[in-house]
């Protein structure tokens, strides 16, 4: 099954994502995902406001210092409304290899996307992929 899955990987290593599956290992609705900078997890209630009175992120892939509450419900919205087209990245690690942890946060990067995703129910998100392909079988995050 692992080469069927490499089939599903194109060459710059992005492939197809369950946007329900991955939330399963990795919700950032229901955990805070971006690091110490919130004490509890952003709301959808929080993008909504933000949508409705149009506080979206003039330049949302942009570093910086800005890292409010209200910054990442301004950041998430903007993608809701605009959409992306660049991959997030995931790794969901190699189980016995040393080093692993169950409990890792497995986006790696794009978590303000990857959010938008669940926001507006898409079933599926692109991503760069990395770790054990058979474990995401088991998982069942790639489509």
């Amino acid at each position: 099954m692992v080469s069927k899955l490499r089939d599903l990987i194109d060459e710059d290593g992005a492939c197809t994502l369950s946007v329900q599956a991955l939330a399963q290992l990795a919700d950032p609705f229901s955990e805070v995902c971006w690091s110490n900078d919130l004490d509890r997890p952003i709301t959808r209630e929080e993008i909504r406001s933000a949508i409705d009175v149009s506080d979206l992120c003039a330049d949302p892939l942009a570093e910086t210092s800005r890292h409010t509450r209200s910054a990442h419900a301004s950041r998430i919205a903007w993608f809701v409304v605009h959409g992306w087209t660049d991959p997030i990245s995931v790794d969901v690690g190699v189980p016995g290899y040393p080093g692993y942890r169950a409990d890792a946060w497995v986006v790696t990067d794009g978590n303000h996307r990857f959010a938008a995703a669940l926001y507006r129910g898409d079933p599926t998100i692109a991503a760069e992929f990395g770790g054990s392909l058979s474990f995401a079988e088991e998982l069942r995050i790639i489509v």
